[in-house]
Parts: C-alpha cells; sequence; structure tokens
C-alpha cells in the first residue's frame, strides 16, 4: 500500500501532516507502506529544504497541477491509499489520526488476503 499524501507549504496543515506520518511510519512494517508527499506549491522555493525534511518520505513538486487534477484532489491535505496495483482504495481530506490510518491501513489488508479485492473505485472528480 502506498500512501500518497497532497500537501501545500503555504498551508499551516502541512506540519500535522508530517507529524502524522513520521508517527505512522514508526508504527507499521517497513515493507507493508511507501510513503509520498506531493506539494502543491509552485516551486521549490516555497517549499525548501528545511520544510521537506520534516517528512519521513520523499516530497515532489506538482507543478503544473497534473499530479493533483489525475487524482481529482480538490483540498489539501488529501491522504490518499493507493493499492499496488495503482487503485486508490481510500481517500482523506484533512489529516486522520494515526489510529485511523493505522485501523484503515489493516481493514484494507484483511479485505484484500481475504477476498482477493476490495473497494476499488476512485476518488469521485
Amino acid at each position: 500500500m502506498v500512501i500518497l499524501a497532497f500537501i501545500a507549504f503555504w498551508c499551516d496543515t502541512w506540519e500535522d501532516v508530517a507529524k502524522t506520518l513520521r508517527t505512522l511510519k514508526g508504527s507499521v512494517p517497513a515493507s507493508s507502506v511507501q510513503f509520498f508527499c506531493i506539494a502543491v506549491d509552485p516551486s521549490w522555493k516555497e517549499v525548501g529544504m528545511r520544510r521537506r525534511a520534516q517528512f519521513p518520505c520523499p516530497v515532489g513538486v506538482d507543478r503544473g497541477g497534473a499530479i493533483r487534477r489525475l487524482y481529482g484532489i480538490k483540498q489539501v491535505p488529501t491522504l490518499l491509499l493507493v493499492d499496488a496495483e495503482g487503485i486508490v482504495r481510500l481517500g482523506f481530506v484533512g489529516v486522520p489520526s494515526v489510529q485511523t490510518l493505522k485501523q484503515t491501513l489493516t481493514q484494507l489488508g484483511n479485505l484484500s488476503q481475504r477476498r482477493g479485492e476490495g473497494p476499488r473505485q476512485p476518488l469521485p472528480p
């Protein structure tokens, strides 16, 4: 499973996302979840090295907004849980708690093990 976090450094919530991802990453097996952040800021200048260093994962910048449009992101922060096939299994607008993310990851993992498939619908545009 991949957690793809869409953030903006002009919005103070990026700090909450960084803290949540750091805590979550430290409490789940490294092989079970990968983490990536996409900043919707217009350039690396706004992002800055110091801010990026606070994340436990790579941070990229979606300069033209193509990635944001591809996933139908309307608000930041938004966290998407994407399976190994690239299907968005679930999305959160805002910053969910670490407990909520852990429970959701467990449920999605159990669904895929029991039935071979879970809910496989992209977020609405």
